[in-house]
């Protein structure tokens, strides 16, 4: 029962576990939700930002910075498009495996509230079968050793019985001589009181008959009688003569002879002889038929008492039979559930393999995404770069094309150049806030510059920006796979768990084989030799593990 309490507390740890991974998975799900709507924004200022208007003018450089705009937002669209469907399936694929698993956590507990059900009814059923064993041993003990003191008395009467009628022993010289002689005397007094016993049945059954017939012939010779002075008719006064006659008759014959059988005929003498010798038989033979039918009820008495104990050791040796044939049944269902569990166990684990190597795919997928991504933003900044290269060109050659068109000398080509120059760096020195626009064509030229260079900072703090959100990205996606890792290690380990605790549940189920393995590791030590350390360590641990009493484990510490 300690074993499936355990079990159960280690199923709701890993059940609790489940859970906090669902919720720490939410919190990187929403936080990556919160930083696509940050990029998503930042993406819009951008956008924003390179629609900006500009003089009327410029057409070429309108329709440039339009094209950048649409070819930014495209593959925005596209990559924030690609992230948010991978996201949405991964989280799809993580919330149906957490549903999973609450399953088949939930079908796990209730398959081991069954089973400690099944345990505490195994539990007391044992407990009863061993109280009714126990009950049968005593009886069994009470009976043997009453047949065994009636067996004793029966051969020491026998014995004394013997003594008396037989002489007493010579004494003999040697103590060997008398224990040989008392030996050899108590055999024969055995055998020819077993042979005694066997005559005394044999005349007993012999009697038993004798007397059956004689009560037939006693019953007979009643009925005859009956049935003789039924017919004798005789009347008062020839019954009175003859009375008369023969009491005087008797007393003369007793005057002449003192033998009152010599007063009877002869044939009538020989019967009444006869008789009377039947008659002192029959009271000799009463009395030894009276003992013997004694003894005989007394032993009828105790077989039928035996026989009643027998019957009821029978009958009950038969519900117990019937008890182990149910235990038997109920340990083979508890095997085959203990083998669907292992089976099931197994498809579990074969899952766990092939959302691993899923998820292995998932990364890969997404790292070649990733690098199809890093060199498309490569090649949008080289295009952004030669834009940016061809709108100087641009603007170089309008700013040729607006200036005078009459020929001047080198100098004051150079002297207007440095004029330009310094112009250029006193504009760049103006607030970002003055958005009013010149009239000079030289100093519109150089507000655009700075507006330019000003949008360039801007799209390069922006570029920022989203570099530190796909940092921020990429290290909660990290964290959350390693959680991930983790977790699926944690499984790991609770599968194991739930693995060694089943085959703990099935060692523990089979006593009889451990009862078994436990005798053959205590004539194991008995029939070692002396170990040296290390056996006894290694003996001790499995004395340990078999649950070996002190007394045997305190044999590996003598040897």
């Amino acid at each position: 029962m300690g074993s499936v309490e355990k079990l159960t507390s280690d199923l709701q740890a890993e059940r609790q576990k489940l859970a906090l991974y669902e919720k720490n998975l939410r919190v990187a799900v929403e936080s990556c939700k919160a930083l696509k709507a940050e990029k998503e924004n930042l993406a819009n200022i951008i956008a924003g930002f390179a629609c900006a208007e500009v003089k009327p003018g410029s057409t070429d450089i309108n329709d440039l910075k339009q094209k950048t705009a649409l070819l930014t937002k495209e593959f925005q669209s596209k990559e924030n498009a690609f992230h948010v469907a991978e996201l949405e399936q991964k989280l799809r694929k993580e919330m149906s495996m957490t549903r999973k698993y609450e399953q088949r956590l939930q079908q796990l507990e209730n398959q081991l509230k069954s089973n400690s059900n099944s345990d505490n009814k195994m539990e007391l059923a044992n407990k009863q079968l061993e109280a009714e064993r126990e009950q049968f041993k005593k009886l069994y003990e009470d009976a043997h050793g009453r047949s065994i003191f009636l067996e004793r008395k029966f051969a020491s009467l026998q014995l004394d019985q013997k003594r008396d009628e037989e002489e007493a022993p010579k004494k003999l010289s040697s103590a060997t001589m008398e224990d040989d002689a008392k030996i050899s005397k108590l055999e024969s007094q055995i055998m020819s009181l077993s042979q005694r016993c066997d005559a005394k049945e044999e005349e007993i059954s012999e009697l038993s008959s004798i007397i059956a017939t004689l009560r037939g012939e006693n019953m007979h010779l009643k009925e005859s009688l009956e049935h003789v002075e039924k017919k004798r008719s005789m009347s008062p006064v020839d019954e009175f003569w003859f009375r008369d006659g023969m009491s005087e008759e008797y007393e003369k014959f007793k005057k002449d002879n003192q033998n009152p059988l010599e007063f009877c005929c002869p044939t009538l003498r020989d019967d009444v002889l006869v008789l009377i010798e039947k008659a002192v038989q029959d009271n000799a033979k009463s009395d030894q038929v009276k003992n013997q039918q004694l003894q005989i009820t007394n032993l009828e008495r105790t077989i039928r008492v035996l026989n009643d104990k027998i019957n009821c050791n029978d009958s009950f040796r038969s519900d117990i039979e019937k008890k182990f044939e149910k235990m038997e049944e109920d340990i083979s269902q508890r095997d085959n559930e203990i083998s669907i569990q292992k089976e099931e166990v197994s498809r579990i684990k074969d899952s766990l393999r092939l959302e691993k190597s899923k998820r292995n795919e998932l990364e890969e997928e997404v790292l070649r995404q990733r690098r199809c991504a890093q060199e498309e933003i490569e090649s949008r900044d080289q295009e952004i770069e030669a834009f940016r290269k061809m709108l100087v060109t641009l603007r170089h050659e309008k700013m040729e094309r607006s200036q005078n068109p009459r020929k001047i000398s080198r100098h004051n080509r150079s002297s207007t150049h440095d004029e330009d120059a310094a112009a250029r760096r006193r504009s760049r020195t103006f607030s970002q806030d003055d958005t009013t626009v010149p009239n000079d064509p030289d100093s519109k030229n150089v507000y655009y510059e700075n507006q330019l260079t000003k949008k360039e900072f801007d799209i390069q703090e922006l570029r920022k920006q989203l570099m530190d959100v796909e940092i921020r990205l990429r290290e909660n996606e990290s964290v959350s796979m390693s959680r991930q890792l983790e977790s699926v290690a944690r499984n790991e380990e609770m599968t194991e768990k739930v693995r060694v605790l089943e085959g703990k549940l099935q060692m523990l189920s089979c006593t009889s084989e451990i009862d078994y393995l436990r005798n053959i590791f205590t004539q194991f030590l008995h029939s070692m030799g002396s170990p040296n350390a290390a056996s006894k360590s290694i003996l001790k641990a499995m004395g340990s593990v078999l649950k070996v009493p002190m007394a045997e484990m305190k044999v590996i510490d003598k040897k």
